[in-house]
């Protein structure tokens, strides 16, 4: 597949990934092997290392930056995180062996944006928190195990996994604690700058952490732009 990634990333408004489905689902069950027709995750392929890298490089000739989502990977739920609560149930050690395939591919080839999932993964965590608030899904195992440096983005915050559990300003300022560098689609914006003003203001966001974030999305810009 890893010409046909390349031509996808290349041709992505074409509906590729659509055929591209349709080809693998002949050769396999994708769900069996952790594929979620509507969150389009992940494979276990071994050659999925070379197909993410063309892929990625398709997008990067196009003028596209590319983003790796949902992370730690969306495939294996049952439920619709647009709608409600949603989790894994592996562990990290089968994550590994599944999941991650695809994220260390992509950030062994360099990808700019990672996405996260609004997903609870309780045997990794211990808890029911989404993995967008995890500081130890991003920090610990995004960042500090797999090694990853770029931007860390959320999925759209006025999805119902969170609105129905959290009020905008704890999901504002509890990603950015758990250190995402891009709050996407909040339910108000206002409220959403509002709180994050508020927490800087009373030392429970450092200026440090911001600038932290503030760096990373420059870099991008100026890879972009240059």
């Amino acid at each position: 597949y890893t010409d046909e990634g390349f031509r996808f990333g290349f041709s992505i408004e074409n509906g590729a990934f659509k055929k591209a489905l349709q080809r693998i689902s002949k050769k396999c069950d994708i769900q069996e092997i952790g594929i979620h027709l509507h969150c389009n995750s992940i494979t276990r392929s071994k050659d999925v290392y070379r197909a993410i890298a063309k892929y990625a490089a398709g997008l990067k000739d196009a003028g596209v930056t590319g983003c790796i989502k949902h992370f730690p990977g969306h495939g294996d739920t049952k439920a619709d995180t647009h709608y409600g609560y949603a989790q894994s149930m592996k562990t990290w050690e089968e994550m590994k062996d599944c999941e991650m395939v695809t994220f260390k591919a992509g950030i062994q080839w360099g990808v700019q944006l990672i996405m996260t999932a609004h997903i609870a993964t309780p045997n990794v965590t211990g808890s029911d928190i989404p993995a967008t608030m995890s500081s130890f899904i991003l920090q610990d195992k995004l960042r500090g195990e797999l090694g990853y440096q770029n931007i860390v983005i959320t999925d759209a915050m006025e999805m119902e996994a969170i609105t129905q559990q959290y009020s905008n300003a704890e999901t504002t300022v509890g990603c950015i604690l758990a250190g995402v560098d891009i709050v996407l689609g909040p339910q108000n914006f206002v409220e959403a700058f509002d709180a994050v003003m508020d927490a800087v203001q009373q030392g429970t966001i450092s200026e440090a952490r911001i600038d932290q974030s503030v760096r990373r999305i420059l870099k991008l810009k100026r890879g972009i732009y240059k």
